[in-house]
């Protein structure tokens, strides 16, 4: 159970304050990594397989019993909670366990959740529904990309098992020196440590009120409503941390404003993990940005009661995180299919090893690796009202996978069954609003094909 956050590269929420200036040449300052153009570049979250590889909340169980290393004594965070109060308009139940452990620590924990996630018995075939579908390569070690992306520091992090908040006591200077910050005149008290320790501490705030396990963040059967859970819980921190950093640093509204600009947010985050495919780059960004959009625009309909409901009734799916008036007009419910491939198929002489659902985000990034340009893939999945998905795996180890899915209109599905197409190795099937995409043998290849508009049987609602 753990929400952690740490450092990755140097960016920031600042704008373009007298300060950063001297600094944007080499350092990308302006723009942050995890979360919404805000806060210097934090989050290294380990939610490896959570935000990897069927976003199973992989280090959402970490019981940091252990090998937490070296423990100091706690530092006093009580001016901090009751700034995270304020900003959040909840008061703490009770004081919050705090922990102080070394980075060594922290990093000996992550490392064994690790190894035991991965060598879960379902692991190796979420896996291999990344690469049936493309978003990774065929060759990938999966686990060696992970804990490069854990490499990193981490300055806090939550155990809603344990309800302990653990905070680095070393973490503070590396921090500011992967962020770019050290030797910079920041305001006076303005700690970049306690920045990413507040995100942490509004997790241990929300758990306490609404209890965070309560949530679907490990629904192996519907991965996109897991994630859209999870996109409510680091977009109420991130949305709270941006409030603090703001007001620490004086921000101007101006400033402030530049807080919702998702898309390129999510681009410069981007630039800042170039050996990484795509589909990692964006899911281990999505939580952070999308969720703080949406908590943004439900507290600015509804308040603090707006979001606090988030828990109560969280997002049922990415479509209604990504577009947060679905969320608040609450009659676009997502279309539940079988992912059951037709009678005569021949995925049926294979064994099915996984399946789940995929979501209008997921969909989006699984049209940009079959080759279609960003903004036809974000176009082509808007209209999402529904899917679902189910790998097959042949004798020799070689994989397919049948691809059930529902669109709002028929126009919708015309425009993604003829986004689909552009890969060879697919058959696109279209009947009215619903279309099935079949690879007999994957991944697809990034060519364009003909798009068959026939009859797509066995797309059957649930």
């Amino acid at each position: 159970a753990l929400f952690a956050f740490g450092s990755m590269a140097p960016q920031s929420l600042l704008g373009e304050q007298p300060f950063f200036a001297k600094r944007r040449a080499n350092r990308h300052l302006g723009v942050p990594l995890q979360f919404h153009r805000g806060i210097g570049d934090v989050a290294k979250c380990c939610n490896a397989r959570y935000n990897v590889a069927m976003r199973r909340s992989a280090l959402f169980v970490l019981a940091l019993s252990l090998a937490l290393g070296c423990q100091a004594a706690a530092p006093d965070l009580g001016p901090l909670e009751r700034q995270v109060e304020i900003l959040r308009g909840l008061k703490f139940k009770s004081p919050v366990v705090v922990r102080a452990v070394d980075q060594a620590g922290i990093r000996a924990a992550v490392a064994s959740q690790l190894d035991l996630e991965t060598s879960a018995p379902d692991w190796p075939n979420e896996v291999a529904a990344l690469k049936a579908f493309g978003l990774i390569p065929r060759k990938m070690d999966m686990k060696r990309t992970l804990a490069g992306l854990l490499d990193s520091q981490v300055a806090g992090l939550y155990d809603p098992r344990a309800k302990v908040l653990y905070v680095s006591n070393d973490a503070g200077s590396e921090i500011d020196d992967e962020l770019g910050l050290s030797g910079l005149i920041l305001p006076d008290g303005f700690s970049t440590h306690d920045v990413f320790v507040v995100h942490e501490l509004d997790h241990a705030l929300t758990d306490q009120h609404f209890n965070l396990l309560s949530l679907p963040l490990d629904d192996a059967s519907n991965g996109d409503r897991a994630s859209a859970a999870r996109c409510v819980v680091e977009g109420d921190a991130t949305y709270v941390m941006a409030r603090y950093a703001a007001t620490a640093l004086k921000m101007t509204d101006a400033q402030i404003e530049l807080l919702s600009d998702l898309s390129n947010a999510m681009a410069i985050g981007k630039q800042l993990l170039p050996s990484y495919p795509d589909y990692i780059q964006e899911e281990l960004l999505v939580s952070y940005l999308a969720g703080y959009e949406l908590v943004k625009e439900v507290k600015a309909k509804r308040g603090e009661k707006g979001v606090d409901d988030l828990y109560r009734h969280p997002p049922a799916s990415m479509e209604q995180v990504l577009h947060p008036e679905k969320y608040l007009a609450g009659n676009d419910p997502p279309v539940a299919l079988k992912a059951e491939p037709p009678a005569n198929s021949p995925l049926k002489l294979k064994r099915r090893i996984f399946g789940s659902v995929w979501g209008e985000f997921d969909t989006r990034l699984i049209l940009q690796a079959w080759g279609v340009p960003a903004a036809e893939a974000e176009s082509a999945a808007e209209g999402w009202g529904g899917d679902a998905f189910s790998i097959f795996q042949a004798a020799d180890g070689s994989t397919g996978f049948y691809w059930a899915t529902a669109w709002d209109t028929e126009r919708d599905a015309i425009e993604f069954a003829a986004a689909a197409s552009r890969a060879t190795g697919v058959t696109v099937e279209r009947d009215g609003r619903r279309v099935a995409v079949t690879c007999l043998s994957g991944p697809p290849l990034l060519q364009q094909s003909h798009h068959q508009d026939t009859k797509a049987p066995g797309n059957g609602e649930r």
